[in-house]
């Protein structure tokens, strides 16, 4: 909600052609969403070893699938092509989008001038919690590059969660948002302006504070508060906070942002103001004051809105999902096994390094059916010193018996090395439930794949490929306490 990081509000609408469907289609709730546009001129397009002006065109397509009721998966793809001379025929459109590694990311057998264009992809997974402090769980893995021309692996990560709580307290809504990029976002070797609409980025936030195409990573933080009166009038207090790495030597301060704003309806529309400020990533402290009305929604025979804001969508979701057994949990006991580290793949052997961390997560679950449960999952594991943080957007569970129930999972990980790596995380276990009252026994076998980072740590050589990899093999074993 706060830091998408392909589309968001950051950059002035462009014109565009959209296709999309009003009601989801099928019994998996198929929602789909297809759009060209025409962002602004650039005057830093490379072509035949030079740069041109031109418009670039972008091409959007969102999917999102709802497998069970209350869990919902997306898709979401941009690709950013042609202005000027450069290449922008519907075929070619089409093979790279469906085969990017091979027209476009990675390709060694393609130069500038034939590389299509500007591709960028997420996937995301949102589950819903109902019960009597419902909750909304979500993630988001982005990329912007393929790992060594392999489709299925990232090369340049965006790793997104957040929970919401629309009912924290009588008429009290808090929501919370962690972001953590890696450095070449809205940055591109083609398209030197970057993925950007009349010089603002079309993603997240963070991208424009920092200094105009720096390749330089970072991390989020979002603490939302919103007090919805029984007049309508919603009160609400934002606070956002980031901090740019300091490898490009951009010398970037943590920023700090404020907001404070009151709404009230009125005739069918929200009239409010707000106060904001703060010191951004050089140290300058900058103020606003705003007022604004916001046209559009129906007003009810008390005065207040009838239509849904998205918080208030999303809370409409919560209270529809169909009831069910919720297990709120945290795990508790150690992790052992091995740390392959690749710096450069054929260049430098790989090390291993033995590692043994104590564990702790965090997770909630829902039970669809007799046997089958879904959930999410944080886990926090210290690996040789250095934070490993994954999510498990996918955590399934099947209760084989009343006491014993096999486990799958699938998501992604952050490892905080010289800078940080990002890849997918996945693995299975086995779970004797009931060992005591609400303490349930596990063991998991999980997975790292190709944790990836740039090598742009002070001092280090770009060698034979640019990036270094992470292979973590480990065993868990772990208490788990059911609330």
């Amino acid at each position: 909600r706060d830091s998408s990081m392909l589309m968001s509000t950051e950059a002035p609408t462009m014109p565009s052609a959209t296709l999309s469907n009003s009601l989801p289609l099928t019994r998996a709730h198929l929602t789909y969403e297809l759009f060209l546009a025409r962002m602004s001129r650039s005057d830093h397009i490379a072509w035949q070893g030079g740069e041109i002006s031109g418009y670039p065109r972008l091409v959007g397509l969102h999917l999102t699938v709802e497998p069970a009721p209350g869990w919902s998966l997306g898709l979401s793809r941009l690709m950013q092509f042609g202005g000027g001379p450069r290449p922008h025929s519907l075929r070619g459109l089409l093979r790279t989008f469906f085969n990017g590694t091979k027209y476009d990311l990675g390709s060694s057998t393609l130069n500038t001038d034939q590389e299509f264009g500007n591709e960028q992809v997420a996937f995301s997974s949102e589950f819903v919690v109902p019960g009597k402090m419902p909750m909304s769980l979500y993630a988001e893995v982005a990329s912007e590059d393929s790992f060594h021309a392999e489709s299925y692996r990232f090369g340049n990560s965006a790793l997104s969660a957040g929970v919401y709580f629309p009912r924290l307290g009588p008429n009290l809504q808090l929501r919370y948002e962690y972001s953590s990029w890696q450095n070449e976002w809205y940055v591109h070797h083609i398209y030197r302006d970057g993925m950007v609409n009349f010089g603002d980025v079309l993603g997240s936030w963070v991208g424009d504070w920092r200094k105009k195409g720096d390749a330089v990573g970072g991390e989020s933080h979002m603490l939302d508060l919103a007090w919805e009166r029984r007049s309508g009038a919603t009160v609400e207090a934002r606070y956002r906070t980031m901090q740019d790495a300091s490898y490009t030597g951009g010398q970037y301060r943590r920023a700090h942002d404020l907001m404070l704003s009151l709404s009230q309806p009125w005739h069918g529309m929200d009239v409010g103001g707000s106060v904001e400020g703060g010191r951004d990533v050089f140290g300058a402290n900058y103020s606003r004051v705003a007022g604004f009305v916001r046209f559009g929604g129906q007003t009810d025979s008390g005065g207040s809105r009838a239509d849904a804001s998205d918080e208030g969508s999303e809370s409409a979701a919560i209270d529809e999902s169909a009831p069910s057994k919720v297990e709120r949990f945290v795990d508790l006991g150690m992790k052992v096994g091995h740390l392959k580290y690749e710096y450069d793949v054929g260049g430098v052997p790989p090390v291993t390094h033995r590692m043994g961390s104590a564990h702790l997560a965090f997770g909630v679950r829902r039970a669809f059916n007799r046997h089958v449960d879904f959930g999410t999952r944080l886990e926090l594991d210290n690996v040789r010193g250095r934070l490993l943080l994954a999510v498990r957007a996918v955590d399934f569970r099947y209760r084989l018996t009343p006491n014993f129930a096999p486990t799958l999972f699938f998501g992604a990980a952050r490892y905080a090395g010289p800078t940080p790596a990002l890849g997918w995380y996945a693995g299975a276990g086995l779970q004797w439930r009931n060992v005591m009252p609400k303490w349930d026994l596990a063991i998991d076998l999980n997975y790292g794949d190709k944790l990836q980072r740039d090598k742009v740590a002070p001092g280090e050589s770009p060698g034979i490929w640019k990036n270094a990899y992470y292979n973590l093999t480990s065993e868990t074993i772990y208490l788990s306490r059911r609330f």
